[in-house]
Formats: structure tokens, sequence, C-alpha cells
């Protein structure tokens, strides 16, 4: 299961290096910094983020409000502004960008905490996602929070789990469902049925009432038997479902 990966835009090295250890306190994964915007759209562009935390005085000709205008004119991601400015006609400015939150320094742990979790939360859940005109040659072919990825509530945290690391998500019980990867077993309120509706892997494939399989991660089917090994473990294989595996694989007779 991935870290959600933060990009800090920050001038002034004291907070750099603050954000930089709440960041590592709250176990997420800071991916690099920038102190001013001509940089943060570069380091943007190299490393796509999931969320970005950005001062709004910066280095430079373009402060932080600016370079967010800039951004959401190429690309949608979740923003959360991080600032020594609590005054109306700076936060009339910032709000105009709709970022996900506005933090007033200095930053509050568990603050921070809820700004990011709630930032990602929303972003991923939002219905409409735009396609913003690629003016600066800046175009992605593989949106992180939605093509290989998807979130998931656990606890108090909401965490990202790549496709690539699902071996298979099984009904654990009434209204719950686990989501088994290489490492992990975690368990979400939800039914197979509104997983399978709200994740977009054409990978994860229904293989019988109770189970959803990475076929991806199959390593054998034995017909005989109608069951699937995945990651060494035997999983039953419905009679009506096995066509429609079979039509995702790459069968050679």
């Amino acid at each position: 299961m991935s870290k959600i990966r933060i990009l800090v835009v920050e001038d002034d090295p004291l907070h750099m290096e603050k954000l930089e250890m709440a960041i590592e306190q709250l176990d997420y994964h800071m991916i690099s910094v920038a102190d001013n915007a001509e940089e943060a759209m570069r380091v943007i562009r190299a490393t796509k983020p999931d969320l970005i935390l950005v001062d709004i005085n910066l280095n430079g000709e373009t402060d932080g409000i600016t370079l967010v205008e800039k951004l959401k004119d190429v690309k949608l991601m979740p923003v959360i502004f991080t600032t020594s400015y609590a005054d109306k006609e700076t936060i009339d400015r910032a709000k105009v960008t709709n970022p996900y939150a506005y933090l007033i320094k200095p930053l509050e742990l568990k603050s921070l905490q809820a700004a990011i979790e709630l930032a990602i939360y929303n972003f991923s859940n939002d219905k409409v996602q735009q396609s913003p005109a690629d003016d600066m040659d800046f175009a992605w072919e593989d949106d992180v929070l939605f093509k290989d990825s998807f979130f998931i509530k656990v606890a108090d945290r909401i965490e990202k789990v790549k496709y690539d690391e699902v071996l298979w998500i099984e009904l654990a019980e009434e209204k719950y469902i686990n989501i088994v990867t290489n490492d992990k077993k975690l368990r979400m309120r939800c039914s197979l049925r509104q997983l399978k509706d709200k994740i977009s892997s054409n990978v994860l494939v229904r293989v019988n009432r109770t189970h959803i399989a990475n076929a991806a991660k199959i390593d054998s089917i034995n017909e005989g038997k109608q069951t699937i090994i995945v990651g060494g473990t035997e999983i039953p294989l419905g009679r009506t479902y096995k066509q429609q595996l079979l039509n995702k694989l790459n069968l050679l007779n």
C-alpha cells in the first residue's frame, strides 16, 4: 500500500524543515521540495504528486496563489495553502483558486493531518473531473489518483492502494470486505458490487459470489476443480464468472 506523496512548495528553510518532520511523523511521503513557482512546476511534471502544500510567499516573481492558478489551467490536483498571511485580501485572492484547505502558520500536527486526509478524500471522490487544456505541454497520460490506484478509509487515515498491489478482494461479513495485498489485509465497510462500481481497473475481475481477483496476479487455473491460484491461495472459480475471466487472459491454445 502506497503512502500519500506530497510536494512542499516553501521558501522558508525553517518552515520547510518543520513540514518535512511533520510529514514524516504523520507517515506520509514527502517526494520533493521547491522554493519557487518555476521549480515547483518542474517537480510536479517529474513526480506527479498526490497533493501539494504551497506557501503563498515564494522566491521569485510568482507567488503561491498565482502558481496554483496556473496549475489549475493545466492539471487538477488537491492543493493546501500553508501561510502566515491571515488578512482578508490574501484570503480572498486564495479562495478563488478553490484550495482544499488554508492553514495559518505555525501549523498544528493534527490540523495538518486532518487537512491532508480530507483533501485527498474529497478530491478522489469528486465526480466532476475536468480536462484542462494542455497549453504548457504538461499532459499526464496516467492520473495517479484514478487510473492506477484508489483510496480507502482505514481507521482515522485515508490510504492509497495501487491496483497492482491487490491480490484479491473478498466478502468478509455483512457490509464489510477485505482487500488483500501482498503484505496486508485491509477491511472496509462496502459491498463487492459497490466497490466494483467505484473502481476503474480492468484487471480486477469477479470470480465468484464472494471474491474479486486481480487477473494479473493469477498463477494458474484448475478447470477440473474450478479454482484459481492467486499468491499461493486457492480461490473458487464460479462457473458463471469463468468465461468473463478467460476473456481477460491471454490464453494460448
